[in-house]
Order: structure tokens, then C-alpha cells, then sequence
């Protein structure tokens, strides 16, 4: 219908939100706890090739919190989020844009909009509650073409998180560990589990453990007589023309 009622139309097509971001480099770091979690921050933060950085957190009193921590810490530090008023905002931007501000600590506030060059690195302090958040952060640095990293300091707990941000990003994101940062614990699940032969998507059922009893489906036909569930003591069947309460389809 378009074209029959447009004459030499201009076409914009846009990105889609699950960008690959082919020139960010992507790594998971598995942290044991809150203090492993600074620990590896500011070893990361220390990094030669980083020149500007925004540190994401989930709440508006750990990026003050975080914030405050890292210029006492001896970096150039300063918290951006919705509890500041506009004015102390555009200064804590400005700042950024002109270089006096090294490492930004933002909330999803800042997850768009950010558009300054020297922005190498992006942590994910804390993973975001959507994988859609995910893109647009990692979308703060490698702007303009350049090449930019992204790293997400992840708990072990967090491992079906970074598997949704997969699935939305169609990437694996590799999991790094650095001499001396290594975590005492490891992944609560494997990145990939076998599947019996017989399983397809949506089904789910598992795969049966060693001496582990299987059951049938709960929708699977009964025996004559049994009643619903196929357990003893039951409701018995109700009699011909009598309403069921149960799960009448």
C-alpha cells in the first residue's frame, strides 16, 4: 500500500533496541560479595586504557554511596541520578563532558542520553532489571565509531540474568577472572546443560538424576478407574451427569 500510494519516497530505518555492538568489547566477572564486588571496581577502574567511565548501580543512594567511595579512593568521582535537580545535573554532565569528572555514578537515568567520546569503559555495578536496559548502557561508550568495553560485575546468584541479556543480544558474553580477584565460588549453573534427546523448547520436563523418580505429565491420560492425580484416597469419580469441580475441560 505504501508504495501505491507514494511517489520516489525517502527511507530512515533505525536500529533496533538488540544492537550487537560489534566494536564493545563484553565481559562478565563473577564477584563472591559486596567487598570482592569494590575490590574488582577499583582494580578495573585503574586500568591504563580507561580514559572516562560510567559505573551503573541499581539504586540512587549506592551511586552517592559508590560515588563518595571512589574520590576517597583518590579517583575523580561524581554521582548522577533523579533525586538531583536539573541545575546540579547539566553541572555533573558538564563536568564529565569537559573531562573533570573521570568516573560517572549513574542510575538508568543516565542509560540514555549520555553522548560524550571519551567514554571507554561501562560497568554494570548492578545487572539491569530489563535486558533492554542492558543495551542501552553498554551504548554509553564506543560512540562515533571508536571501540569501547563493558564489563558487569555479576554475583553467582545472577546467572540467569546475564543468560536473558544473551538470549535478548543473541551474544554470548564471555566470563573473565583476573589474577588475584579470582572468585571462591563458582557459577550456581553451568552457561549450557544437555538436554534429554527427547526434549524440544517449552517442554518441561528434565532430565531424570540417578536413582531420582520421573512422573508423568499432569495432563497425561489415566487409567481406567483411577481417579484425578492416580493417587489412593482420592475424590472418587463423580457419577455420569453429575458437575465436576475439577478441571472439566
Amino acid at each position: 500500500m505504501a508504495r501505491r500510494i507514494t511517489n520516489n519516497p525517502m527511507t530512515i530505518q533505525i536500529a533496533g533496541s538488540a544492537s550487537r555492538h560489534e566494536n564493545i568489547t563484553q565481559r562478565v566477572h563473577f564477584v563472591d560479595d559486596l567487598s570482592h564486588k569494590n575490590r574488582l571496581l577499583d582494580h578495573l577502574l585503574r586500568d591504563e586504557t580507561l580514559d572516562q567511565a560510567v559505573v551503573f548501580t541499581a539504586t540512587k543512594r549506592d551511586a552517592d554511596t559508590i560515588a563518595d567511595r571512589l574520590n576517597i579512593a583518590g579517583f575523580s568521582a561524581a554521582a548522577l541520578h533523579g533525586d538531583m535537580h536539573q541545575g546540579a545535573r547539566n553541572r555533573t554532565l558538564d563536568g564529565l563532558r569537559r573531562g573533570q569528572v573521570k568516573v560517572l555514578v549513574a542510575t538508568d537515568v543516565a542509560a540514555r542520553g549520555i553522548d560524550v567520546p571519551n567514554i571507554t569503559h561501562v560497568f554494570n555495578y548492578d545487572l539491569p532489571k530489563f535486558p533492554e536496559d542492558y543495551v542501552h548502557r553498554i551504548g554509553r561508550t564506543g560512540r562515533a565509531g571508536r571501540n569501547g568495553v563493558a564489563i558487569s560485575l555479576v554475583n553467582h546468584a545472577e546467572g540467569m540474568n546475564v543468560k536473558r541479556i544473551e538470549r535478548f543480544t543473541k551474544q554470548l558474553i564471555p566470563v573473565n577472572v583476573i589474577e588475584g580477584f579470582e572468585p571462591k565460588k563458582t557459577a550456581s549453573a553451568p552457561r549450557s546443560s544437555a538436554r534429554p534427546g527427547n526434549w524440544k523448547p517449552g517442554d518441561n520436563r528434565t532430565a531424570a538424576k540417578p536413582g531420582q523418580r520421573t512422573f508423568s505429565k499432569p495432563n497425561a491420560p489415566r487409567k481406567d478407574g483411577a481417579a484425578g492425580g492416580g493417587y489412593k484416597g482420592s475424590n472418587p469419580r463423580p457419577a455420569d451427569g453429575a458437575r465436576r469441580s475439577y478441571g472439566d475441560r
